[in-house]
């Protein structure tokens, strides 16, 4: 960028102006910000691979910690800050989401919409926009307020900035949501699947899943706000929009890696390492034991991994894994995310999404939940039974199961699980089964479910837990003041060093800041 000197000219512009008398060439041969080994104008296929990997890889470094929050897995030896809902004070853990959404992501997305925009290729522009309001709306369930007016006017001059309330924000993601789609639906100008292929890794260039998604992310969005009044929440949205959205599993948004090496692997793969200590819950094996539902789920042994004596066992946020030893033990988990086991004689090489897969954003199973809460909200149990099915269904198949075969055919048409009639259907029913699609891969959305619920609310059609058997941990973190956790606090590096001010405006100099309730898990 140029900089001018608006009231005193430097030395080098009185000289320029001089030389311009007699050089033609002087502002070409002394313009010291331009780099010929590195142009200014990057053409918009070779940003989006970046940003869209960033997507996954920075969920992944953060899931690290939020997976211990909603008890997706435990620390082995529990009682860790992030698994009694606390956090690190004075570091960046869990702030990967931050530098994805300002670093990552930021300038990078505004330079390859500034291309694309004067390049009149509007279906980069449609995506671009796409991704700005997927990044709001992941962070601002993650983190709460953000500084989303100051992103479109970022300026070296600015070295302070409020940050805007959460509210606005999800008003700028369904603006960008509409925007995005009015750019998807043009043909004209350099708009080109071939061209666009060139950058888009999850599509491959094809428009019309890119507009499933963005109907997909209005759907995720809207259904967070359930616990508001119409003013913000329609049921009847998400159901229309959850309709326009993804048909089945091959339109799910998914992140591709080589997993050649560390450096262009799936971040929750065995070529990756980063889990080796965490273990499975032992909610997400309750819900899949039988012990919830009354019959065992044939995807526990896809998703889940036994401990030695062949048991599906896991691990609670205050004891972890009680059985483990490093020098053996009466019983031990399986590492569950990395290549190898806690024994020399056992070997993993991944499965599911910790295996050589793609990473997923959003799956048809989600939004078909979606759907199926939003039906059942509004009081259409037909319509919420059909959809918590085909919801179930599509899980299945994410699995690689097939839902004719025995046991998941089985697991179908037990009522305990599917019940055949839709006023049997429960809330309980609909947000547990919503969980397991979403565990492993769906970090932020199942939390925004577990606050929305205020983790222990009940149904009031049966009496019970809506996420049944979720058991907070106790004693929780100290500076949680008993209560819990409901928000991350902002990037510690760019925002307390830098921008404290605006932290102490919204309260985050606090301790217990990660403890207020969201504005969206407000009535």
């Amino acid at each position: 960028m140029k900089r001018k000197n608006k009231t005193i000219p430097s030395l080098l512009t009185v000289t320029c102006i001089v030389l311009l008398i007699s050089f033609s060439s002087c502002k070409k041969q002394l313009d010291i910000n331009s780099d010929p080994s590195n142009p200014d104008n990057v053409e918009a296929a070779l940003w989006l691979p970046h940003i869209e990997t960033s997507m996954a890889v920075d969920v992944g470094f953060d899931a690290r910690y939020l997976g211990r929050y909603e008890q997706f897995f435990q620390y082995y030896g529990g009682s860790t800050t992030w698994d009694l809902m606390g956090y690190d004070l004075n570091s960046d853990n869990g702030g990967y989401l931050w530098r994805m959404l300002y670093f990552d992501m930021g300038q990078n997305l505004n330079m390859m919409l500034d291309n694309a925009a004067k390049a009149k290729q509007w279906d980069y522009v449609g995506v671009g926009k796409a991704l700005w309001a997927w990044g709001w709306l992941i962070c601002t369930d993650y983190f709460g307020p953000l500084a989303v007016k100051l992103q479109g006017n970022a300026s070296p001059s600015v070295t302070e900035y409020d940050y805007d309330p959460q509210e606005y924000v999800y008003q700028t993601v369904f603006a960008l949501c509409d925007t995005a789609l009015a750019y998807l639906n043009r043909t004209d100008g350099g708009v080109s699947q071939s061209n666009l292929s060139r950058g888009d890794l999850m599509y491959n260039g094809d428009r019309s899943k890119w507009i499933k998604f963005v109907y997909g992310l209005k759907a995720r969005a809207m259904q967070s706000l359930s616990n508001k009044s119409a003013k913000y929440y329609n049921a009847d949205s998400v159901i229309a929009w959850v309709n326009k959205s993804f048909t089945d599993n091959t339109d799910n948004a998914q992140v591709p890696f080589l997993d050649q090496s560390s450096t262009n692997a799936n971040f929750l793969s065995p070529t990756r390492g980063n889990f080796p200590s965490y273990r499975q819950s032992a909610f997400i094996v309750q819900l899949m034991d039988s012990t919830v539902f009354g019959v065992q789920d044939p995807r526990i042994s896809k998703m889940l991994v036994t401990d030695m004596s062949g048991a599906y066992r896991g691990a609670t946020p205050n004891a972890g894994d009680t059985g483990y030893s490093s020098n053996g033990g009466a019983w031990r988990l399986k590492n569950l995310y990395n290549v190898n086991g806690n024994s020399a004689t056992q070997s993993n090489p991944g499965q599911y999404v910790f295996a050589h897969v793609p990473f997923p954003i959003m799956t048809y199973a989600e939004l078909q939940f979606c759907k199926a809460e939003a039906a059942y909200k509004k009081g259409d149990m037909a319509t919420a039974l059909a959809a918590y099915t085909a919801g179930i269904k599509g899980h299945m198949v994410f699995c690689g199961l097939k839902t004719t075969d025995p046991a998941p055919a089985a697991y179908l048409s037990n009522p305990d699980a599917v019940p055949a009639d839709p006023n049997d259907l429960t809330l309980s029913m609909i947000m547990c089964q919503k969980f397991i699609a979403l565990w492993g891969h769906g970090y932020v959305e199942a939390w925004t479910d577990l606050r929305k619920y205020h983790y222990t609310d009940i149904d009031p059609k049966t009496g019970e837990q809506v996420f049944v058997n979720f058991t907070p941990p106790n004693p929780l973190y100290t500076n949680n003041l008993s209560k819990l956790v409901y928000r991350v606090r902002p990037r510690y590096h760019s925002e307390y060093d830098w921008n404290f001010k605006a932290i102490q405006k919204i309260g985050a100099d606090k301790l217990d800041y990660h403890t207020q309730e969201m504005w969206f898990s407000q009535p």
